[in-house]
């Protein structure tokens, strides 16, 4: 099996070196997959602005967390939902919002499940929404601009979703503690 390596400042090659001291400076740590992404220039640094344009969106830290765990539990990508377990309870997101996100039901708060939802059948449907779905979004008090943001927000998860998934990262340790495993499905043994 073909292993990637996990680099740090010092084994990055070109510019990647750069990217990942500043992910350490803003996360506190460099999360393997950008460790691993660092294997390109391009790649980590197209990741690095999808990350920075998503957070400077008109989303609050938490609806952000929300569409990134449902796009996470959508691709079935264990690394970025535990990581992003850990970011929802340095948040001090509840447990309640956190947990219905990671088993993929209904999330305890209006607003906050019509986003998770629209961004549920964005995924599953590959953007082929029916325009009610996009209304019932606009009607929990999302704009139209936010809808744009909810495609620029998928399409960061799925970038690291993808490579997360593809490479089998391994957990930080700071993500360890929430570990997550995906359901079942009708039919299948879990995982």
């Amino acid at each position: 099996m073909t292993t990637f390596t996990i680099h740090t400042p010092e084994t990055a090659p070109g510019c990647s070196a750069d990217v990942l001291k500043s992910v350490e400076e803003n996360v506190g740590f460099i999360p393997n997959v950008f460790a691993t992404v660092a294997e390109s220039d391009a790649a980590l640094t197209g990741l690095a602005n999808l990350g920075a344009a998503f957070a400077s969106s008109t989303f609050t830290s938490e609806e952000q967390q929300v569409i990134q765990l449902a796009v996470s539990t959508e691709n079935g990508c264990v690394y970025c939902v535990s990581g992003h377990t850990a970011f929802a309870q340095i948040l001090n997101i509840s447990d309640a919002v956190i947990s219905s996100l990671r088993e993929k039901t209904t999330v305890p708060d209006e607003r906050l499940e019509a986003l998770g939802k629209l961004v549920r059948s964005l995924v599953q449907k590959r953007g082929h929404v029916e325009r009610n779905e996009i209304d019932e979004f606009l009607a929990a008090g999302f704009t139209r601009a936010q809808f744009i943001e909810v495609i620029l927000g998928i399409s960061l998860k799925t970038f690291s979703n993808y490579a997360s998934i593809a490479l089998n990262i391994s957990l930080d340790e700071e993500f360890e503690k929430y570990a997550w495993r995906p359901a079942a499905e009708p039919g299948e043994v879990a995982a």
